[in-house]
């Protein structure tokens, strides 16, 4: 009876791991294959970019949707969110300001006129500056830097003033991208620790799906 009741502790242990590590590798199975879509394929308003990784579609019109939030959504000329599809210049007589940073400021799946690059929009058309909008989800530092250098520097877009809003998520994005000898951003998921994240990776795919479907 002693031998048994040293026994069945070490037997449950040992079926507990089991079943976790079985169950671990099979939602990670089913997700692999069943719900992970190629997100920049089939999003109606994003596409894949060869400088920056991914961005926004120029003059598109849609409903953009994170969980349970959607709303309307509009890009102008440029590829940059905006209240409405328009062509913009590059050079103009009048201020203009420039808003980048990531999906806080990109404002997603809230309207327009919620946002707050949106709300700063309006505040400042009655003294008719412009405001631009660049920001793009998980765009982080180094992202941010080569949309600025293409923009301000090869597009000749001309502005006033930029203003850069940093988020604490940048410090987990900037370990999945660099600029390549190219000056294109290349995605590297945790980077020089890619190695040993395998953890952290399945916990970001589970936590994107649950983002995306709960």
């Amino acid at each position: 009876m002693k031998g048994q009741r040293k026994v069945f502790p070490l037997l449950a242990l040992f079926v507990g791991v089991v079943l976790a590590v079985s169950l671990d590798f099979g939602i990670r199975q089913i997700y692999l294959k069943v719900w992970k879509k190629p997100f920049l394929d089939t999003h109606p308003l994003r596409q894949a970019d060869e400088n920056f990784h991914h961005g926004i579609k120029p003059n598109s019109e849609g409903v953009d949707t994170y969980g349970p939030y959607s709303a309307k959504y509009f890009s102008n000329s440029l590829g940059l969110r905006d209240g409405k599809i328009r062509e913009v210049s590059m050079e103009t007589d009048h201020p203009r300001i420039l808003f980048i940073g990531d999906s806080f400021t990109e404002g997603g799946p809230i309207a327009w006129d919620r946002t707050f690059v949106g709300r700063v929009a309006e505040e400042l058309k009655s003294q008719n500056i412009e405001v631009l909008n660049a920001g793009v989800a998980s765009y982080c530092p180094i992202t941010e830097r080569i949309k600025l250098r293409q923009l301000l520097g090869e597009k000749g877009l001309r502005v006033d003033r930029v203003v850069l809003c940093l988020d604490i998520s940048d410090l987990k994005d900037i370990f999945y991208y660099e600029e390549d000898r190219a000056g294109k951003v290349r995605e590297i998921p945790y980077g020089p620790f890619h190695d040993k994240a395998g953890r952290l990776r399945r916990a970001d795919e589970v936590c994107g799906w649950l983002e995306n479907h709960v």
